[in-house]
């Protein structure tokens, strides 16, 4: 049987996940706009490539750091969560790229959308549909955290070549 109070935690949690994925992904985006172009102009040129680069690259490195979280040590768990964080930071910068992407697509449909304006929708688009039940879950947002951390990397470690307009 379900209550009420199940309900509500389950619609806050979601909500809570929505508000902070959106808020961590518009903001890199806005923060750091020339390296998130070159992430949406990466993502754009090879998306298949940068998917596998995050499976290759970021699974494993997910897997020690969580290997490395589950140690008793204090120093050792401290580091598989720094080391999760990070993989978790490059992933949502990719996944600003993504979002980018998305935006620009959105403002061809709509020349009257400002750059602003169709970003933060993309951003919402891409949220909400990881959040989505079993096909976000299992799909889309693996997807876009895989393919946002090989754009990320990619990005990040690379010399810039796009200039941001906002």
């Amino acid at each position: 049987m379900v209550v009420v109070g199940d309900v509500f935690a389950v619609v806050s949690i979601l909500v809570g996940v929505f508000l902070t994925g959106f808020a961590a992904i518009f903001g890199l985006g806005l923060l750091f706009g020339g390296k998130v172009e070159t992430a949406s102009m990466g993502i754009e040129t090879a998306p298949f490539k940068r998917l596998i680069l995050g499976i290759g690259v970021g699974l494993p490195m997910a897997a020690i750091a969580i290997a490395l979280a589950s140690v008793p040590m204090p120093l050792v768990k401290l580091f598989g969560i720094t080391m999760l964080m990070f993989v978790l930071a490059i992933a949502l910068f990719g996944m600003s790229g993504l979002s980018w992407l998305i935006s620009k697509r959105m403002r061809h449909l709509d020349p009257s959308t400002t750059p602003q304006q169709a970003f933060s929708r993309a951003t919402m688009i891409l949220v909400g549909a990881s959040l989505f039940p079993l096909v976000g879950w299992f799909l889309i947002a693996p997807m876009a955290i895989f393919a946002g951390f090989g754009t990320g990397l990619v990005a990040l470690f690379k010399a810039p070549e796009a200039q941001w307009t906002a």
